[in-house]
C-alpha cells in the first residue's frame, strides 16, 4: 500500500464510524425506530452499490422497514465535520438507513455519524442484526458497539405518547411541544395530563449535528414561552433532558 495512503487511513481510522468529536451519545435503538416513525423518516435497509465521487455512494433499497417510497436506489453524501466515511466502505456492505426525504445539495440523503443524529449503522450480511451502541446495566452512557437485533423492534414498536413495553418509564414520555417557530420565535411545552416533570436542559440540533442552541430548563413550569426566533429555517431536532431521562421532537422552522 501507498505510503500517503497508509497515513490517510490512520488518520481517518477513528472517523469511520462515527466522524465527529462529540460524544459518543447514541439515543436507544428501540427511540431511534420510534422518532422514525413520528417524523417521517424512513427506516431503509440498504447496499452500497458504488462509490461516487467524493465522500458519496449510490444506495440499492434493499427494504423499506418504515415509512413508504418507490426509490429503489439513492445517491447519498457527506459534506460535515460529522459524516460517515462512506468512501472506505466495501462494495456491498449493508446498513440500516434513516433517511429523511429531501434534498441535500447535489444528493438525495445525507450521511453523517454524529451521537443524536446518527443515521447509518452497519448491518450483517443476513440483515438480521445492526451495529449499534448500547448502554450497560446500571449507566445512562453508552459504552461501545454490538451487534443487535433489530426486526422485532420494528415489527412490535409502540411509538407516539408510549415506549415500548420493554424499556423502564421515561417521566418525559408525554411531552408535547407547541407554538409556531415560523410565526411567533417561540415554543412551550405541555403535558396533556399530570404535571410537567422536573426538566434540565432543552438543545436544538440541527441534522447534521450542529448544536443551534441550548437552553436551561431547571426553571421551566409548564407553557412558559421558550424563545428560538434566531433558529435557522430547515428541519432541526428537539433534545430535552432532565439529566438522567431524555426525549427528541422534530422541529420545522418554517420562516
Amino acid at each position: 500500500m501507498p505510503i500517503r495512503y497508509l497515513i490517510a487511513l490512520i488518520l481517518l481510522l477513528p472517523a469511520i464510524s462515527y466522524a465527529c468529536s462529540c460524544t459518543n451519545d447514541h439515543i436507544p435503538l428501540e427511540e431511534a425506530i420510534c422518532r422514525a416513525d413520528t417524523t417521517g423518516t424512513m427506516v431503509l435497509a440498504v447496499t452500497l452499490q458504488r462509490h461516487l465521487d467524493g465522500n458519496a455512494a449510490e444506495l440499492q433499497i434493499d427494504e423499506v422497514l418504515v415509512g413508504q417510497t418507490d426509490k429503489r436506489t439513492l445517491t447519498v453524501g457527506a459534506e460535515t465535520s460529522c459524516a460517515w466515511y462512506i468512501d472506505l466502505e466495501p462494495v456491498g456492505q449493508r446498513y440500516l438507513y434513516f433517511y429523511w426525504p429531501q434534498s441535500y445539495g447535489d444528493y438525495e440523503g445525507d450521511l453523517f455519524g454524529c451521537a443524536y443524529n446518527a443515521n447509518i449503522y452497519r448491518l450483517n450480511r443476513q440483515g438480521t442484526e445492526v451495529e449499534y451502541s448500547y448502554t450497560a446495566s446500571g449507566s445512562t452512557q453508552n459504552v461501545g458497539l454490538r451487534d443487535r437485533s433489530f426486526r422485532n423492534l420494528i415489527a412490535n414498536r409502540a411509538c407516539g405518547n408510549e415506549l415500548p413495553d420493554t424499556r423502564p418509564t421515561n417521566p418525559l414520555r408525554k411531552i408535547e411541544v407547541a407554538g409556531s417557530i415560523g410565526t411567533g420565535g417561540s415554543i412551550s411545552l405541555s403535558v396533556p395530563e399530570g404535571d410537567m416533570p422536573a426538566l434540565q436542559t432543552l438543545r436544538c440540533y440541527r441534522t447534521d449535528g450542529r448544536l443551534l442552541a441550548e437552553i436551561d430548563l431547571r426553571d421551566y413550569v409548564a407553557g412558559k414561552a421558550i424563545d428560538l426566533s434566531r433558529l435557522p429555517r430547515g428541519y432541526n431536532l428537539l433534545y430535552i433532558t432532565d439529566g438522567v431521562w431524555r426525549k427528541t421532537l422534530p422541529l420545522i422552522v418554517s420562516e
